[in-house]
């Protein structure tokens, strides 16, 4: 895992890596929200299997299910730059400014 950014947004940290270690998000317990870039889902899925046979066979415990609501992961296939910089943007939008109608009544009516 590789840290690309670290941000604060509202009153979190958000950490922003390239890149997955199962150990790491297994053990995650902090209250940072994290979020990591993977290049391809299958990709990974298949080395944490590998990882986990290699485990078991010195004894060490299987990995559980990734069941945090401060991690979460991206597919980039290939476009790391863009996906990241397009989460990033999207996560720094201020939700606190006053809402607009862009559609509905008198605006744009659609039905």
């Amino acid at each position: 895992m590789v840290i690309l950014d670290e941000v604060i947004i509202g009153h979190n940290i958000v950490k922003f890596y390239d890149g997955i270690d199962f150990e790491f998000v297994n053990n995650y317990d902090k209250e940072e929200i994290i979020i990591i870039f993977i290049d391809n889902w299958i990709d990974e899925k298949k080395k944490w299997k590998r990882e986990c046979k290699i485990n078991s066979l010195f004894g060490g415990e299987k990995y559980k299910k990734i069941d945090n609501l401060f991690i979460s992961i991206y597919q980039t296939d290939g476009h790391l730059t863009a996906v990241f910089e397009a989460v990033k943007k999207k996560m720094m939008i201020d939700y606190n400014q006053p809402w607009s109608a862009v559609a509905g009544f008198g605006k744009n009516m659609l039905f």
